[in-house]
C-alpha cells in the first residue's frame, strides 16, 4: 500500500519560488521532500521564478532608464552583448639554447680588467645569469 499524498497548497508554492525560496527551503516550510515538489509543483515553481525574474529585470530597467550608470553597463553587456575592448599584444620571440650559452659565458667571464691594478669581476651564478638573459629580453 503507497503512502498517502500529503496535501500541498499550489498557490503557496507560487508564491514561496515567487519571492526567491529554494526547493529546498520551500520542503521545509511546507514539510514534504525536495523531490516531491519538483514532480507535483514543477509548474508553479516555474511561474514563481518567472514572476521573481520580470520583477528583478523590471527593476533594473527602471534603474538603468533612471540614470544608473552601472546598471546602464550591465544590461548593456547582458542583454545587448556589448563587451569591453581590451587589447592585448603579443610578442613571439624565439631564443636559442646556444645564444642563451653564449650570453652565460659573457656575463661569467665579464669585462676584462683595464688596468693591473683593477680586480677582475666576480663570475656569476649560472642561474642568476640566465635569469637575467630572460629579464633582460623581455625588456
Amino acid at each position: 500500500m503507497a503512502r498517502p499524498k500529503v496535501a500541498i497548497d499550489e498557490t503557496q508554492v507560487e508564491a514561496m519560488a515567487s519571492i526567491g525560496c529554494t526547493v529546498e527551503e520551500i520542503a521545509l516550510v511546507l514539510g514534504c521532500s525536495e523531490r516531491t515538489l519538483q514532480s507535483r509543483f514543477c509548474t508553479p515553481m516555474k511561474r514563481g521564478r518567472a514572476r521573481i525574474n520580470r520583477s528583478l529585470r523590471r527593476k533594473q530597467v527602471d534603474l538603468a532608464l533612471g540614470g544608473n550608470v552601472t546598471m546602464l553597463i550591465w544590461l548593456g553587456k547582458q542583454m545587448l552583448g556589448q563587451r569591453e575592448k581590451t587589447d592585448a599584444i603579443v610578442r613571439e620571440e624565439v631564443v636559442t639554447i646556444e645564444e642563451i650559452a653564449a650570453k652565460i659565458r659573457a656575463m661569467r667571464e665579464g669585462p676584462a680588467p683595464t688596468t693591473l691594478l683593477d680586480p677582475a669581476p666576480e663570475p656569476v651564478d649560472g642561474r642568476r645569469a640566465a635569469r637575467a638573459v630572460l629579464r633582460s629580453r623581455d625588456r
